[in-house]
């Protein structure tokens, strides 16, 4: 893959960056040193996954324990009392941050729309519409909670506790496709598949 290639990738419109991202970088991205980091990048990944769901993990989330520290500020996050508002403000920078570190499926929708030959204005629309999407059942149910904390507190609980006892899975699954199929992008561009 070529940097004629990567370039490419932007399509036509610039979705909105990505042609001066991938003209800037386009030459780092197509080079045989970046796709080996990123097969080591995803192999990583791919293995990581593995111990995120181990027995034990899988053993405390049945229980429904969680580390003495992350329960604690857990409970604050999610609790009514004096103190709540802090850390639920702390949770929301925390996974604002995340966000940023995990935000694949966002540069995928680039991607998609970047190669969908859409001018700017329909590129725009469609990427504020995916980020609506996305953001809209994190809003619901924090209006929810604020306008019918008693109605939706119990159906919360028990969504929580779902997630509790599936997170653990959840993310190894999440965490071992990415790797894969990183490495196997990485793999692909070696020549190796």
């Amino acid at each position: 893959m070529g940097r004629d290639d990567v370039v490419q990738v932007a399509g036509h419109g610039g979705a909105l960056g990505a042609d001066a991202f991938l003209a800037r970088f386009g030459d780092v991205l197509s080079t045989r040193g970046f796709a080996v980091a990123q097969l080591a990048v995803g192999a990583g990944l791919f293995a990581f996954s593995f111990t995120l769901d181990s027995k034990k993990a899988r053993e405390r989330a049945a229980a429904g324990e969680t580390p003495g520290r992350l329960r604690r500020w857990r409970e604050r996050a999610v609790g009514t009392e004096r103190g709540s508002a802090p850390a639920l403000a702390g949770l929301a920078l925390t996974m604002g941050l995340a966000e940023v570190a995990t935000m694949l499926p966002y540069l995928a929708a680039i991607g998609l729309v970047s190669t969908a030959g859409l001018g700017r204005p329909e590129a725009a629309g469609l990427l504020v519409a995916y980020c609506v999407v996305m953001v809209l059942p994190a809003l619901v149910l924090t209006a929810g909670r604020v306008v019918a904390s008693r109605l939706v507190e119990r159906p919360l609980r028990r969504i929580d506790a779902w997630l509790t006892r599936n997170a653990a899975s959840a993310t190894a699954w999440i965490v071992g496709v990415v790797g894969f199929l990183v490495a196997r992008d990485a793999l692909g561009r070696l020549g190796m598949m």
